[in-house]
């Protein structure tokens, strides 16, 4: 019957007008926190054009602003049995697909079965490999009797070398039908998010190799990996970087180097980008980061959670375009790593 579930829900769901949730737990409830604004120059301010189509310009420069913070609460879902594979899941009456072949596969893949499945697949998490750290694998520490279910695209190298430091399985592809599957309502910073991110930093720093020294001053190159964010006469940049000092360490990198280097760095500067992640995860608490945004993409998803770590934040805001590639002043450059230094996180 189970197997029928990715058919029938979107039909039960709108004649009984359900949401398909049987119950929810808050395991945080909602929390306040004050906060230090980030440095940004006048000049970057006024340079911001657009960002990404969830948001608003007035939005970003009020989290700019902000002196405190509202984090949203932690919310557990439980949704009755059903059955679970990498590209969704479906009860009678809920139906989540994160890809176009789920239907087709939960009706005619073989299956296992469990007695309780939370499932962290989420829509973010299939698609950028940041959210699948921060908020997919942090959700493991939320299942029970490792019950998780968290799958990753099969090309995010660095996932395995992850699940692999943090003692987690590899990737979750089968199906399983399932008499319980929870979710997780979990994309905030309170306190029990930090704490969970302590816990991956900890695991990591016990798994993988120390920085045999000290690097001032870090610049993680980005290159061409995931959605274009090149910046114009890349080869210049990245040579005038080296002149100024800069370790320059390549985000394809396998995880070990990327913590050795990282977790000795007192300064990370980098595009921003799902790879800021590993500065997050890798580098030690205090560690300065200074992103560079494009103006047309302009975002501050990095200040919350270098925040959570306790890392001072910093911006600085390129001019150009997606297809010419991003102009970096470096003078301007120079100045958000000076004043973001000069702040407390």
């Amino acid at each position: 019957m189970k197997r029928l579930y990715p058919l029938t829900a979107p039909f039960l769901s709108r004649i009984t007008g359900t949401d398909g949730i049987l119950s929810r737990d808050v395991l945080q409830p909602e929390e306040t926190q004050d906060v230090c604004p980030p440095y940004i120059s006048q000049r970057s301010r006024e340079r911001i054009s657009g960002c990404h189509h969830w948001s608003s310009i007035p939005a970003e420069l009020a989290e700019l602003d902000a002196r405190q913070v509202t984090h949203a609460p932690v919310i557990r879902y439980h949704h009755g049995p059903g059955i679970v594979g990498p590209d969704g899941f479906a009860t009678a009456k809920k139906r989540q697909k994160l890809g176009s072949s789920f239907v087709r596969n939960a009706l005619l893949q073989p299956t296992t079965h469990a007695p309780k499945t939370a499932y962290i697949n989420n829509l973010s998490t299939h698609l950028y490999f940041g959210h699948w750290l921060k908020d997919g694998v942090s959700q493991t520490y939320l299942a029970e009797d490792e019950s998780y279910y968290l799958s990753n695209q099969a090309n995010w190298g660095h996932c395995q070398e992850y699940r692999a430091a943090l003692g987690l399985r590899s990737r979750d592809d089968q199906y399983i039908q399932t008499d319980e599957i929870v979710t997780y309502s979990d994309f905030a910073q309170g306190s029990l998010k930090r704490t969970r991110y302590a816990t991956m930093k900890a695991q990591l720093a016990n798994s993988l190799p120390a920085a045999g020294q000290t690097y001032e001053k870090v610049f993680l190159w980005r290159g061409g990996e995931g959605e274009s964010r090149n910046f114009r006469d890349a080869d210049h940049v990245r040579d005038h970087l080296e002149r100024d000092g800069w370790t320059m360490l390549d985000v394809t990198s396998p995880l070990a180097d990327l913590y050795r280097v990282l977790s000795g760095a007192k300064i990370v500067a980098a595009m921003e980008g799902s790879h800021l992640n590993h500065i997050f995860f890798c580098a030690s608490e205090g560690t300065t980061q200074v992103v560079l945004v494009p103006h047309d993409r302009f975002n501050t998803i990095a200040l919350g959670l270098a925040r959570a770590v306790g890392n001072t934040c910093g911006f600085c805001v390129l001019a150009g375009d997606q297809q010419e590639g991003y102009a970096f002043e470096f003078d301007a450059f120079a100045q958000a790593v000076e004043e973001t230094q000069a702040q407390t996180p």
